[in-house]
């Protein structure tokens, strides 16, 4: 590739990029979901009991070695502003593929992190054209830090004997899966006062929570458990950038 060529994919990497730290920003506050409930839990302590139990046994799923792809529609509230973004999460452990899509004025971009095979990469597009980077570890995590609450939250769940106080328990369909979801009010960061629902094989269908009136949703929209070697491949070439520090300017 051309040096020009370099520079303007690395200056598409960075609108990307940019991009998607504006939709990371509004995913720092905390959201709602939708759908018909059948409540179940009762106000007697035992029931109550007995749904925590539940909660803590499903969200202990989440937390281990589950395969899956999920596609998650992402709603933020804060200020009176609403944003809207998309994600699609594939595991397959300790592979993983994250997918981030914006529409910026009638312009879709993406990005997407890759980790497999003991390396990690970012790769962006924008108007069909796309790179990608090889990438040590650090720098996808900084990417992806604002859906650590789909991984925290089910591990906290967990491990967090109290805390957590089960205001009501229900089930319902979320993107075409049987969940059974869990109305708390707890000292998780990450949902506080909020809902969570799982798939009985321990998939985290529905993240929601509310603080001071801002709120955090992720939902899925679609989701399986086929995920191949063909989810882990790179979707663009992989630009090869100068080496700087031995760049000698000609004579």
């Amino acid at each position: 590739m051309l040096m020009g060529g370099r520079f303007a994919v690395l200056k598409l990497f960075a609108v990307v990029l940019a991009v998607g730290l504006l939709a990371f920003a509004a995913v720092a506050c905390n959201g709602g979901g939708n759908g018909d409930e059948t409540p179940q839990a009762g106000d007697e302590d035992g029931e109550d009991s007995t749904g925590l139990q539940d909660l803590r046994a499903l969200a202990s799923r989440a937390s281990g070695e589950v395969i899956y792809k999920v596609t998650y529609q992402i709603t933020t509230e804060a200020g009176g502003e609403v944003i809207e973004s998309e994600r699609v999460l594939v595991q397959r452990p300790p592979d993983s593929r994250i997918e981030i899509v914006r529409t910026v004025e009638g312009v879709e971009f993406s990005t997407i992190i890759i980790s497999a095979g003991g390396e990690s990469y970012l790769c962006a597009s924008s108007g069909g054209e796309g790179a990608c980077l090889m990438v040590d570890i650090g720098e996808t995590e900084a990417q992806t830090a604002h859906l650590a609450p789909l991984f925290d939250v089910p591990r906290e769940l967990t491990e967090q004997a109290e805390g957590v106080d089960l205001l009501n328990s229900s089930e319902r369909g979320i993107g075409g899966v049987d969940a059974t979801c869990f109305t708390v009010s707890s000292d998780i960061s990450g949902l506080g006062d909020g809902e969570v629902c799982f798939s009985e094989e321990g998939l985290l269908l529905l993240l929601r929570s509310d603080t001071n009136g801002d709120s955090l949703t992720f939902e899925a929209t679609s989701v399986s458990t086929d995920v191949t070697d063909a989810d882990f491949e790179l979707p663009y070439d992989i630009l090869e950038l100068p080496d700087f520090e031995n760049f000698e300017i000609p004579e």
